[in-house]
This record gives C-alpha cells, structure tokens and sequence, in this order.
C-alpha cells in the first residue's frame, strides 16, 4: 500500500438523533487493490468508499473514480459515501477544477456532484445525481413465488399494477399490495 489517507465521517448528522446522528462511511484516498478494500472495510465494519488515484480509461470523462465496500463485498454504488467523498475533498483543497459538474465513475455508472456554497452560513451542500434507473417485469414464476413468501395472492395486489424489479444500483423489489 503507498500513501493512504483516511476519514471517518458521519453523513447528513443533523438528520437523524443530533447530535450523534448520521450514515458513518470512511473515504480512503489512494489506490488499493480489491483484496486491500475488503480488508479495510472488515475492519471500520460500514460501508466505505475508496477514491482511487488512477483514472479508468473506459471513463475518460470522469474526474475521479470510486469504488465502495462493505465488510463482505463490493457495493456498485453508495450514495452517502460519495457525498462524503466529495465533501472531503473539497475541504482538503484536492477537488478536480472544473466550472460544472464533478463527474465520478462508479460500477453503477456515471454520476455528476455539485458543491454549492451557501454564502449564509458558511457551509457547503453536496448534490450528487443517481445513476439512471431501471424497471423490469418480474415473470409470473417468480411473482408466485414471492406471494408465497408474503402469504399474500393476487387478490391482494392494487388493480391494473405488477409486481416490478426497480434499481439504480441495488435492486428493490416492488409488491404492489393493498395494504398490510
């Protein structure tokens, strides 16, 4: 491992519980291989994002490159974690110059940032896109299967609505259901 620098963060603090609230991500800044940020992840024991250093040539477009981990896999995409990326690195001066968007690489995709400074109080506000969403049918198999888990059948569904696979990087079920 070369020179590593790391961070424990907590991300959106004021929203839940303050003065302790917030998602708590580590932002290492360097690169490593995937053996390296599985090991890391193990140890902070959340989900952690790694912006690397070299640039992937397939995104010859992007400004940086992250990848994210959580103790027992990789993550294709964590939006917290890139907030607290691109919050880091604004505070410590190393953010790529550019007069628009911050274009980041991840598995899931490209996504854009944008730091706004709020002249009003001194802070600053991260904004990061998602990567484009996806919608997919599940097929009538798989649909009774999930009724089966559910203890539910089709009767229980909203009228004229399937039951749908929704991601941007993670995939969420949708069961479109009457109520519980």
């Amino acid at each position: 491992m070369d020179k590593l620098f790391a961070c424990n963060l907590a991300v959106f603090p004021h929203s839940i519980c303050p003065p302790r609230g917030g998602n708590p991500t580590t932002i290492f800044l360097g690169d490593l291989d995937e053996t390296q940020m599985q090991y890391l992840a193990k140890q902070t024991t959340h989900e952690c994002g790694f912006v690397l250093c070299s640039p992937v040539p397939e995104n010859g477009d992007c400004h940086l490159t992250m990848r994210y981990w959580v103790p027992n896999h990789e993550m294709e995409m964590c939006g917290h974690a890139t907030i607290g990326a691109i919050w880091l690195l604004n505070e410590l001066g190393r953010l790529p110059m550019t007069t628009g968007n911050i274009r980041v690489s991840t598995k899931s995709g490209v996504v854009d940032a944008r730091v706004l400074r709020i002249a009003s109080d001194s802070h600053v506000r991260i904004l990061v896109s998602q990567p484009r969403g996806q919608v997919d049918d599940l097929s009538d198999t798989y649909v009774s299967q999930i009724n089966s888990c559910l203890g539910i059948s089709l009767d229980d569904f909203m009228p004229g609505h399937r039951v749908h696979n929704a991601r941007t990087s993670r995939t969420k079920t949708l069961v479109p259901v009457w109520g519980v």
